[in-house]
């Protein structure tokens, strides 16, 4: 699961939690910072490393304009060679 920032982060993270609580479905959240630290995390990705073949759904709560989705999708492609993108 990924959450762009700002807004996708809390869905992301709810989103995982209840589909484990529901459902015993582990998977895993990622999502990206606005301006990359230096220090502590470092970067702009926290959460799950992306790697190469894994699938991802992107979480976000307005999808009309596709936004997100441009802005997102070269930031997870330069992340890993994912599989398939899904939102």
């Amino acid at each position: 699961l990924f959450g762009p920032a700002y807004k996708g982060i809390p869905l992301a993270v709810a989103a995982s939690i209840s589909l484990a609580s529901a459902y015993g479905q582990n998977l895993n959240y990622c999502f990206n910072r606005k301006e990359a630290k230096d220090h502590g995390e470092r970067g702009s990705m926290v959460g799950h490393p992306l790697q190469d073949g894994d699938r991802v759904l992107i979480i976000e709560d307005v999808i009309t304009a596709g936004t997100a989705v441009r802005e997102t999708l070269p930031l997870l492609k330069s992340a890993a060679d994912i599989r398939s993108l899904v939102w």
